[in-house]
């Protein structure tokens, strides 16, 4: 009988073959590159391409105060530098041009902070020309916290988050989140001016959310989420909102 195959002289049994052979190299393909996935996932869970970023980093001493320096932040343009420090005797808030050498003390007394590094307490505006600092009050049982915001190179603060704190801006500036002194340290999304504020996530009464920070692609909030000082780990929302996730168990103290 003639072939049934358009190419001459090709028998059904030759036919056969070629496809079988075909299905085997797809299958063998397939099957390597599932290997290749998996293996490389398991690398990854691993941390077998992570790189240490300070690896090669050189250390420079920016202050040699008296007395303590601390909560240290980094303006987005890498020019200026803030961080609170009692060498004028008083806790307040100092900024400086990295490397000048040259100090400004913006509260001069002014700043009432209760236990140091249980929150973070002074920062940069998203566009680094203003420094933010809280305020604490405490009138009654409990501490109430506010946010003042003034120049950069010093001038007058003036309140920017009434009963709010750590303050921070996503990688775009177009979004602020911050946090309450609440029941379970509520976190708030707004406006990068502070309007209009929606509430993402609120913890258990007694826990609280501290030292928010964005992903660099503006997604997601990271934040630290326990009981300070004793038992906290590395929490993660959708700035959108939603249901947090926990990265880390291995309940120790964790801040900035």
């Amino acid at each position: 009988t003639a072939p049934t195959d358009s190419t001459p002289g090709v028998s059904d049994r030759q036919l056969r073959g070629r496809s079988l052979r075909r299905a085997s190299i797809a299958w063998i393909a397939a099957i390597a590159l599932a290997s290749a996935v998996g293996i490389t996932w398991r690398l990854w869970a691993g941390d077998y391409f992570w790189q240490n970023p300070l690896a090669d980093a050189r250390p420079v001493r920016l202050t040699d105060f008296e007395g303590e320096e601390f909560d240290a932040a980094i303006s987005p343009d890498g020019k200026f530098m803030v961080f609170l420090s009692n060498r004028d005797g008083p806790l307040d808030v100092f900024v400086s041009q990295i490397g000048s050498g040259a100090f400004t003390n913006l509260t001069k007394g002014a700043f009432r902070p209760p236990t140091w590094a249980l929150v973070r307490q002074t920062g940069f505006s998203g566009d680094g020309e203003q420094v933010w600092f809280s305020q604490y009050q405490q009138p009654g049982p409990s501490i109430d916290r506010s946010t003042l915001m003034g120049p950069t190179m010093g001038g007058t603060p003036k309140l920017f988050i009434d009963h709010g704190g750590n303050p921070t801006w996503s990688p775009d500036g177009k979004t602020l989140a911050y946090y309450t002194p609440d029941p379970g340290d509520p976190i708030f999304i707004a406006d990068r001016n502070a309007s209009n504020p929606q509430k993402i996530f609120v913890a258990e009464p007694g826990v609280h959310c501290h030292f928010l920070i964005w992903s660099p692609d503006g997604r997601f909030l990271y934040f630290a989420k326990g009981t300070p000082t004793t038992d906290m780990d590395l929490w993660r929302i959708l700035a959108r909102g939603g249901g947090a996730e926990e990265i880390t168990i291995q309940h120790p103290w964790v801040g900035y």
